[in-house]
Protein backbone atom coordinates (compact mmCIF):
# COMPACT_ATOMS: atom_id res chain seq x y z
CA UNK A 1 0.00 0.00 0.00
CA UNK A 2 1.38 3.42 -0.98
CA UNK A 3 1.71 6.21 1.55
CA UNK A 4 1.31 8.83 -1.18
CA UNK A 5 -1.97 10.72 -0.93
CA UNK A 6 -4.53 9.87 -3.57
CA UNK A 7 -4.73 12.42 -6.37
CA UNK A 8 -8.38 13.41 -6.90
CA UNK A 9 -9.65 13.10 -10.45
CA UNK A 10 -12.25 15.04 -12.37
CA UNK A 11 -14.43 13.85 -15.21
CA UNK A 12 -14.62 16.32 -18.10
CA UNK A 13 -17.60 16.38 -20.40
CA UNK A 14 -18.35 18.74 -23.25
CA UNK A 15 -21.98 19.41 -24.04
CA UNK A 16 -23.40 21.88 -26.54
CA UNK A 17 -26.39 22.46 -24.23
CA UNK A 18 -24.35 23.87 -21.33
CA UNK A 19 -24.94 27.43 -22.60
CA UNK A 20 -28.70 26.85 -22.42
CA UNK A 21 -28.74 24.89 -19.16
CA UNK A 22 -26.72 27.23 -16.93
CA UNK A 23 -29.21 30.14 -17.09
CA UNK A 24 -32.04 27.74 -16.18
CA UNK A 25 -30.44 26.99 -12.81
CA UNK A 26 -28.87 24.15 -10.92
CA UNK A 27 -32.01 22.02 -10.55
CA UNK A 28 -32.75 22.01 -14.28
CA UNK A 29 -29.09 21.43 -15.19
CA UNK A 30 -28.86 18.51 -12.77
CA UNK A 31 -32.08 16.95 -14.04
CA UNK A 32 -31.01 17.30 -17.69
CA UNK A 33 -27.66 15.68 -17.03
CA UNK A 34 -29.30 12.88 -15.04
CA UNK A 35 -31.73 12.25 -17.88
CA UNK A 36 -29.09 12.43 -20.64
CA UNK A 37 -26.28 10.56 -18.90
CA UNK A 38 -22.92 10.68 -20.65
CA UNK A 39 -21.48 7.50 -22.05
CA UNK A 40 -17.99 6.44 -21.03
CA UNK A 41 -16.52 7.51 -24.38
CA UNK A 42 -17.79 11.09 -23.87
CA UNK A 43 -15.91 11.62 -20.61
CA UNK A 44 -12.23 12.47 -20.14
CA UNK A 45 -10.81 11.44 -16.77
CA UNK A 46 -8.03 13.79 -15.64
CA UNK A 47 -6.33 14.81 -12.39
CA UNK A 48 -8.24 17.58 -10.61
CA UNK A 49 -5.40 20.09 -11.02
CA UNK A 50 -5.52 19.63 -14.81
CA UNK A 51 -9.29 20.14 -14.84
CA UNK A 52 -8.89 23.28 -12.70
CA UNK A 53 -6.15 24.62 -15.01
CA UNK A 54 -8.32 23.95 -18.06
CA UNK A 55 -11.29 25.80 -16.55
CA UNK A 56 -9.12 28.71 -15.38
CA UNK A 57 -7.53 29.07 -18.81
CA UNK A 58 -10.90 28.85 -20.60
CA UNK A 59 -12.53 31.67 -18.59
CA UNK A 60 -10.53 34.57 -20.13
CA UNK A 61 -11.04 33.17 -23.62
CA UNK A 62 -14.78 33.78 -23.21
CA UNK A 63 -14.20 37.52 -23.00
CA UNK A 64 -16.36 39.45 -20.56
CA UNK A 65 -19.23 37.00 -20.94
CA UNK A 66 -17.67 34.33 -18.71
CA UNK A 67 -17.60 30.56 -19.05
CA UNK A 68 -20.82 28.57 -18.62
CA UNK A 69 -19.88 25.77 -16.23
CA UNK A 70 -21.76 22.92 -14.61
CA UNK A 71 -20.12 20.85 -11.88
CA UNK A 72 -21.87 17.77 -10.52
CA UNK A 73 -20.34 16.69 -7.21
CA UNK A 74 -20.20 13.01 -6.20
CA UNK A 75 -23.12 13.42 -3.78
CA UNK A 76 -25.28 14.90 -6.54
CA UNK A 77 -24.91 18.60 -5.63
CA UNK A 78 -24.91 20.73 -8.77
CA UNK A 79 -23.09 24.01 -9.42
CA UNK A 80 -24.29 25.81 -12.55
CA UNK A 81 -23.00 29.30 -13.16
CA UNK A 82 -21.32 31.54 -15.66
CA UNK A 83 -17.80 31.81 -14.20
CA UNK A 84 -15.92 35.05 -14.68
CA UNK A 85 -12.25 35.80 -14.00
CA UNK A 86 -12.93 37.13 -10.50
CA UNK A 87 -15.05 34.12 -9.46
CA UNK A 88 -13.75 31.22 -7.44
CA UNK A 89 -13.93 27.88 -9.20
CA UNK A 90 -15.77 25.27 -7.13
CA UNK A 91 -14.04 22.08 -5.98
CA UNK A 92 -13.58 19.73 -8.93
CA UNK A 93 -12.23 16.61 -7.23
CA UNK A 94 -14.27 13.51 -8.09
CA UNK A 95 -16.79 15.74 -9.86
CA UNK A 96 -18.16 15.75 -13.38
CA UNK A 97 -17.23 19.05 -14.99
CA UNK A 98 -19.44 20.04 -17.92
CA UNK A 99 -18.08 22.64 -20.34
Amino acid sequence: MSEDPETPESFLLWRREVDDLVPLGEDVAGEALAFFRPSADEVARVPEREARNLVKSAVPRQGGDGLPLIVVRPGGDVFAKIVKSEDEIPPLGYATVVL
